[in-house]
């Protein structure tokens, strides 16, 4: 072999050698098979992440992807009309009499209303009983209201002129929502007969101040705690729940954000700009592949998988002591096929997801030319630095007066 082939040659194998050592954005594209444990249909028990590459079908299942639901224990309840009342509820309480001259209603009285008074409003106290003139003390607690005024009725039948009695409930504290967190108007808010919803809920409360899709909705109910995004609660009616006494809601503003790093004009986290945000429009916020570094063929999303996902899409799980159902995968869309590009376009974007653009291997080689160039450039821009610096000095010496 001759010497300067044999040159090349070394040269070429240092150049392979050495581009693991060369400074980069992330991982070359071709480190994903290299370092992944399943590659789509492949199993092992100890794994790192799981790569996919996505073709159209992956690409429509990830797209019709349920959302988070709320658990059954929620979605099931439907409220039943009661009007038993419990203790501390209010209630307003009319006594009619036939005419004057009754127990309410003197000779003399002047009602322009009619032949009725109105008692104060009563509370049910703490044992459960209201306070009636005439009366007395009046069980009520866990009763119908329709129960009520027929006691109170027949315990003033010898005092008043044919008593009627309508009982209403005024006030019902054991009856209420409360609504908190960043909306217009928090409080406490009354359950009407018929049940109330979640939504109405915000509505009651004048609504949050945010996109529904950046609005986080935290139901606390007794010891139990979850969350959905609003725009869920408006898409499925299902998740717009109806709410039990004492619900508490919390409305936060939690937008929800993706990244994007690697080969790209700009790194940053980026905010959903909708409900739905694709990859495709996850690159254009980023300002797309930078052209002179990165590899269209590895764009790559990174995401923390549900395992149910991955199976549907394909992924075999045989191993049945591998129970993990939360997986770190990463699917990888080939933007150099045209295809690439409407895949990109149905993936949807999930809160916290990655983007990474990986490095061509081109442009690994084009940064080690210049570690190789840099030690010369600057050795001879530092001999001129020291010719030039002599150079203006002798010249200042010569000047007339110079000492």
């Amino acid at each position: 072999m001759q010497p300067i082939n044999l040159f090349l040659c070394f040269l070429f194998c240092f150049i392979l050698a050495s581009c693991k050592h060369i400074p980069g954005s992330g991982p070359q594209g071709t480190l994903f098979e290299k370092e992944a444990d399943i590659y789509l249909l492949a199993l092992e028990e100890e794994f790192s992440f799981v790569l996919v590459d996505m073709d159209a079908d992956a690409a429509q299942k990830l797209k019709n992807k349920p959302p988070k639901a709320l658990p059954k224990s929620l979605t099931s309840y439907k409220p039943r009309a009661d009007l038993r009342v419990k203790k501390g509820d209010v209630l307003g309480i009319s006594v009619f009499e036939s005419h004057r001259g009754g127990a309410f209603i003197h000779e003399d009285a002047m009602l322009p209303h009619g032949n009725f008074v109105e008692i104060p409003s009563q509370q049910i106290g703490v044992d459960g009983t209201i306070k009636i003139p005439y009366v007395g003390r009046v069980k009520a607690h866990n009763k119908y209201v329709f129960d009520i005024a027929e006691d109170i009725e027949k315990q003033l039948q010898t005092k008043a002129l044919e008593p009627q009695v309508v009982i209403s409930i005024k006030d019902r504290p054991s009856d209420k929502i409360t609504v908190t967190g960043q909306v217009q108007v928090a409080g406490r808010f009354d359950i009407p007969a018929n049940g109330l919803r979640i939504l109405e809920a915000i509505a009651l409360a004048e609504g949050a101040d945010a996109p529904a899709y950046h609005v986080k909705l935290t139901l606390q109910r007794g010891k139990s705690t979850q969350s959905i995004y609003m725009s869920q609660a408006i898409k499925d009616p299902k998740d717009n729940i109806y709410l039990k006494p004492g619900d508490i809601i919390s409305v936060e503003t939690q937008k929800r954000r993706f990244s994007v790093l690697g080969a790209t004009t700009v790194q940053a986290r980026y905010e959903f700009e909708s409900e739905k945000t694709s990859l495709q429009d996850g690159l254009a916020q980023a300002h797309g592949i930078f052209d002179t570094t990165g590899d269209p063929k590895s764009v790559v999303l990174y995401r923390v998988e549900d395992r149910a996902m991955l199976e549907e899409i394909g992924v075999q799980f045989k191993d049945p002591k591998f129970k993990r159902q939360k997986i770190p995968t990463v699917y990888r869309f080939n933007l150099q096929d045209p295809k690439g590009f409407f895949l990109a376009g149905e993936v949807p974007l999930e809160n916290g997801d990655l983007i990474f653009i990986a490095n061509a291997l081109l442009n690994d080689l084009k940064k080690l030319n210049f570690h190789i160039r840099d030690p010369f450039y600057s050795q001879a821009a530092a001999s001129d630095a020291i010719f030039y610096t002599v150079r203006a000095r002798n010249a200042v010496a010569r000047l007339p007066g110079y000492e």
